[in-house]
């Protein structure tokens, strides 16, 4: 049996990352005219999906279902609310360095958290924890420069790489005290907003209801996101009607704090949901962003755990016959596709209808090229018959070969060899039973029935009666 997967990913869109977020909220709104605006080459409906079937779609906002063929005007109004959002936070943050001691201050502890991050990158084991530890401290708690650095030289018994510079940066940290809990001016990497996709793979034999997947989709958005505005939850059924899949869209502000901080509240909401199912969640009284580069791809892991088992459990109760599982490590070796996938716009990224198409052109492709082959192999062995005829024929005395029905007989029953046709038969058997010579007669229709490409054939020339004199 085929195993059934689940393709499930998040999209954040950074600061830095201005455009990504409309392309794939147009996209996934089928919002005709922004689709032709926003990309560099305008795409066309057609190129995503089939613009009959939009219609199908399941589109809900504020919990409501709306007309999904109204893809331009909503668009326009969840991308102005978005933009609004942003702007009010950064007011906010540039608020906070009306002193201009601040801003300096800021500048310089951005450039001392960056070293400190290189500093873990190049060191290993307690050193490294210790790195990560003080950058998880900066900006949320005060720093004892004099305690740290003690803590520093304990890490190893063996010399550490550039020890004066690094206890010189130690030394400066206890001057950006005055900005605990003010934020960074630098919001390149600020979420403004995140999108999540779960989509039943084309392969997989598991057809769920739109309603269902909607369904599960703001079932994991209570539980994961609950302080976070949904933008939109839409259930695409234009692309491949028997597999549906659902997108949804989050802004990244926070509407209890006020905070740009959806990853660290996703964080905080997968250990409270571990914790409620009485299991290990490796990361107590750790912050998102004081993950190091390993952590991060392990929370990912107990992340995607969370959601394969939720949608098992979900599904079953519904009545579907699922059982999802993960890639193992070998598939996921052997199958880069999603890690490609995962760098294209969204755009291109899903199994749309012109990557059906092109697929269905690669197909008739190596489907051309598999018929050249044949061709040239029946190609091949008619050459060989003709040889094998040319050598019986050769083969016959030169009395024979004088006998005009003997040569004709022949090269029918080539042609019957080649194409199994009446007509061919017919003449075999009209030349051989006009020769008058009985010996010749038996040699011709061995060598007849020897060239025959299977017994079929070899039956009817066998059949051919000689002819009485």
């Amino acid at each position: 049996m085929t195993k059934q997967r689940l393709y499930h990913s998040q999209f954040n869109h950074h600061g830095w990352q201005s455009g990504k977020g409309s392309k794939s909220r147009a996209h996934n709104l089928r919002a005709t005219e922004a689709l032709k605006k926003l990309y560099s080459n305008s795409v066309e409906l057609e190129e995503i999906c089939d613009p009959d079937l939009i219609k199908n779609n399941l589109l809900i906002i504020d919990n409501k279902k709306v007309d999904p063929l109204h893809g331009d005007q909503l668009f326009q109004s969840i991308t102005k609310t978005l933009e609004q959002e942003k702007k009010e936070y950064l007011e906010k943050i540039e608020n906070a360095y009306t002193d201009s001691n601040k801003a300096e201050l800021s500048s310089k502890r951005a450039k001392a958290k960056a070293a400190l991050k290189r500093y873990a990158a190049g060191s290993d084991n307690e050193e490294k924890t210790f790195w990560n530890g003080l950058i998880e401290k900066l900006g949320s708690q005060k720093i004892d420069a004099e305690n740290e650095i003690l803590k520093l030289k304990n890490t190893s018994d063996l010399k550490i790489k550039r020890f004066n510079q690094k206890i010189k940066r130690i030394a400066e940290l206890s001057n950006y005290d005055d900005l605990i809990n003010v934020k960074s001016r630098n919001t390149e990497y600020t979420i403004f907003s995140k999108e999540l996709l779960y989509k039943i793979p084309d392969d997989t034999n598991l057809k769920i209801k739109p309603i269902d997947l909607a369904n599960f989709t703001n079932l994991m958005n209570k539980k994961l996101y609950p302080d976070f505005r949904t933008t939109y939850i839409v259930i695409h059924s234009d692309e491949n009607p028997d597999r549906p899949h659902a997108h949804c869209e989050f802004s990244g502000l926070n509407l209890k704090t006020g905070e740009m901080d959806i990853q660290q509240q996703l964080f905080l909401n997968l250990e409270k949901q571990y914790n409620l199912k009485n299991k290990i969640f490796p990361f107590e009284k750790k912050t998102y962003n004081g993950l190091n580069s390993e952590e991060v791809k392990q929370f990912g892991v107990l992340y995607q755990d969370f959601i394969y088992e939720e949608m098992n459990t979900y599904l079953l109760k519904k009545g579907y016959n699922s059982k999802l599982e993960k890639r193992t490590e070998k598939e996921k070796n052997d199958d880069q596709r999603d890690f490609f996938e995962s760098k294209k716009p969204t755009q291109k990224r899903e199994f749309t209808r012109a990557k059906k198409l092109q697929e269905q052109n690669e197909k008739a492709k190596i489907e051309a090229m598999q018929n050249i082959e044949k061709q040239k192999k029946l190609k091949s062995e008619l050459l060989e018959t003709e040889r094998k005829v040319e050598k019986a024929y050769k083969e016959l005395s030169i009395v024979e070969k004088s006998v005009v029905n003997t040569k004709a007989a022949l090269r029918a029953a080539i042609d019957f060899a080649n194409n199994a046709e009446i007509k061919s038969l017919l003449d075999y058997k009209k030349h051989f039973q006009s020769i008058k010579n009985e010996v010749i007669q038996d040699t011709v229709k061995a060598k007849s029935i020897e060239i025959q490409p299977d017994e079929v054939q070899e039956k009817k020339i066998r059949n051919v009666r000689k002819r009485k004199f």
